[in-house]
């Protein structure tokens, strides 16, 4: 899988298994991405009363999840960091930059 993503990205081969390395985080920044647009337009039809009021705080809870999935895919594809999270057959490798 890393071989024919890295020959249609032009990127560098480590940088292109840190992608392939962090396709979990990245399925949960698809999927938090997907809660916001739903939950932001179910709260544009219903702006008044409480249900108005929950998928506001939907809203904000599914940007608070989209950001920290970013956060995490950038951590496993720059740094594969944390381990624990990588795909298992490549918690051994080293990320494109590299922490003393």
């Amino acid at each position: 899988m890393v071989d024919t993503f890295c020959s249609v990205v032009p990127y560098s081969d480590e940088f292109c298994s840190g992608v392939v390395r962090a396709s979990a985080a990245t399925a949960g920044g698809v999927t938090s991405t997907g809660l916001l647009i739903v939950t932001g337009q179910l709260a544009i039809a219903h702006q008044a009363g409480t249900l108005g009021r929950v998928l506001v705080d939907a809203i904000g809870v599914s940007l608070t999840s989209l950001l920290l999935f970013g956060a995490l895919n950038l951590s496993l594809i720059l740094f594969n960091f944390p381990k624990q999270l990588a795909l298992p057959h490549m918690r051994d490798d080293l990320g494109p930059v590299r922490i003393a």
